[in-house]
């Protein structure tokens, strides 16, 4: 009984293990599924990329100042190149981290299912455990009702005992009486 039952709770550790197991694969995969970029930062390069383009439009506003803010041009189109490529280069992380997402996707999927098949064979080991524990309690009952009777019954069997070995006491006692005397007459008559 105690082997069946060190046996069930192994099996539940290891459920509750691999459950532990599935739900933090989930919060990993919630986390990845909930990701969103930092949308402050997209929006400073939205801002930076008008305020740049608002300055062009101010220096390209007739041919004196282009004249005049050629090289302040010159900057400002070489700054919203590199906001562009940045742009860019966010974009393409993006679809990256949308590729990551569907392949770690189906992982948690196959690991999900795996989980699951371990899950309800594991149960089913619970279920045979729990079956043959139930059946060892009902055999450790009966035994145990067999002892409690033969326990009640002890008590009545030993006081009818006791008369009896208290007179088989006292004719050993006689017999061994009657032996010493016996031997003591032959040898008082020389018998011996």
């Amino acid at each position: 009984m105690e082997d069946s039952e060190a046996e069930l709770s192994e099996v539940k550790a290891k459920v509750s293990k691999a459950q532990q197991d599935y739900e933090k694969q989930q919060q990993k995969s919630q986390s990845i599924l909930c990701f969103l970029p930092y949308l402050e930062k997209d929006r400073q390069l939205e801002m930076q990329f008008s305020e740049y383009h608002g300055e062009l439009r101010d220096m390209l506003k007739s041919s004196v100042s282009i004249m005049k803010h050629k090289d302040g041009i010159k900057s400002v189109v070489d700054k919203m190149e590199d906001l562009v490529i940045k742009a860019q280069d966010k974009a393409h992380k993006a679809d990256l981290t949308i590729y990551d997402l569907r392949v770690n996707q189906q992982n948690f999927d196959k690991l999900y299912a795996d989980e699951q098949a371990k899950s309800r064979s594991l149960s089913s080991q619970v279920q045979k455990l729990t079956s043959e524990k139930s059946d060892l309690t009902k055999k450790y009952n009966s035994v145990m009702a067999v002892y409690r009777q033969v326990e009640s019954i002890a008590p009545e069997a030993i006081a009818q005992a006791k008369p009896l070995v208290e007179v088989e006491r006292q004719m050993e006692q006689e017999l061994q009486q009657l032996e010493t005397q016996s031997h003591k007459k032959k040898k008082s008559w020389g018998l011996e």
